[in-house]
């Protein structure tokens, strides 16, 4: 008698992926970057020899119609975040990234702003005005030896914070204008663009949430659940809840690059509460107690790499694979733009996780849209 072996539908799909990539292997595909989302760099850390060793084809353009100034192999880099605080009553920087000179100047560099919303909720109209000089002068000075030409602001504005955020940016604009003038001036030609971080409720209630007022966005494909959710089965990467946000997409007006996640991380729920979200690669589960697939009890209290777990902690893990990535990405590209996306932002640069995915199965990805 013959035997069916009937594959479960997300590793059929991971199959389909792969066997679909084997007949690509000399279409050119989307350019690939990285963030960089630490708060120390270290020196050699980023580095153009990476993308040259591992993504030399890669290089060429997809799309010729697309912005030279986006369409580059690079490293968005998270300089520093701005949060509100209530005893000053004002904005303030925050986890400033250390290292900062170790960023290669022969390599392309997007620095990257990460502003709470509770700030622009905060903040009236003078003060957003203010928060964009300031901004702007810092992330100068900062880079005064880097020549950027993409600057990211991430914030996860709502419509109750719109009006300010986009005043924010309207703000922004005419400083990066301002210093251009400036520039000519000394013969520096370095026409700045703004992108800006679009989640996918931003994509699927775009009439409420507004359009922001630039040229550019990113289209964050990751953190799409509700991590507070212990039930839930993965806060990073649902592709349930990707497809049931999606509708809109063909038809956002701006141009997106789009961001997939590689990391994993481990959420630590006490008492009931989640009270810490760890890296996944920087820690051992297999000390803790077992209880079901994916959820581990700490049975003493104890330290592990700089972290103090409590007994009875519980430890729920949530990962991001090869076959759960493949599977977003059949349904991003039965969405995608109009126009197609611009190019391919990984989270996160880190050694460990991208040992987990090598540089082949990355250029399948880019080929893919």
């Amino acid at each position: 008698m013959i035997k069916f072996c009937f594959l479960p539908q997300f590793l059929l799909i991971f199959f389909l992926f792969f066997s679909a990539c084997q007949t690509k292997n000399n279409q050119k595909s989307l350019p690939i970057s990285f963030y960089y989302w630490q708060t120390t760099l270290k020196k050699d850390v980023l580095s153009k020899e990476y993308f040259e060793h591992n993504f030399q084809n890669n290089f060429q353009q997809k799309n010729q119609n697309i912005n030279k100034n986006t369409n580059k192999n690079s490293f968005f880099v998270r300089l520093f975040d701005v949060d509100y605080n209530p005893e000053s009553k004002s904005a303030e920087p925050v986890a400033i990234l250390k290292g900062l000179e170790f960023l290669p100047k022969n390599q392309n560099i997007v620095p990257v702003v990460f502003i709470t919303n509770q700030t622009m909720h905060a903040l009236n109209k003078q003060d957003v005005e203010i928060l964009a000089n300031r901004i702007w002068k810092k992330v100068s000075f900062l880079l005064k030896d880097i020549d950027f030409q993409l600057f990211q602001v991430d914030c996860d504005w709502n419509e109750s914070t719109k009006a300010n955020y986009f005043h924010f940016l309207n703000i922004l604009q005419k400083n990066i204008e301002k210093n251009e003038k400036m520039n000519e001036k000394i013969n520096q030609k370095s026409k700045k663009e703004i992108s800006v971080t679009i989640r996918l409720h931003q994509i699927k209630f775009y009439k409420k949430t507004g359009i922001p007022p630039v040229k550019f966005g990113t289209l964050m494909a990751y953190n799409m659940g509700n991590v507070r959710e212990m039930n839930e089965e993965n806060s990073i990467l649902d592709t349930k809840i990707l497809t049931s946000y999606l509708s809109n997409l063909p038809n956002y007006p701006l141009k997106l690059d789009l961001a997939l996640p590689l990391f994993s991380w481990i959420v630590v729920q006490r008492q009931g509460k989640v009270v810490k979200l760890l890296p996944q690669e920087d820690f051992d589960l297999k000390p803790h107690l077992f209880l079901k697939e994916n959820f581990y009890q700490v049975t003493e209290s104890q330290y592990q790499n700089e972290y103090y777990f409590y007994k009875n902690d519980i430890l729920k893990l949530e990962t991001t694979t090869k076959e759960n990535l493949a599977h977003a990405v059949e349904i991003l590209q039965q969405y995608k733009p109009k126009k197609g996306f611009e190019s391919i932002i990984f989270y996160h640069f880190e050694k460990n996780i991208l040992s987990k995915f090598d540089a082949e199965f990355l250029k399948q990805v880019a080929s893919k849209f």
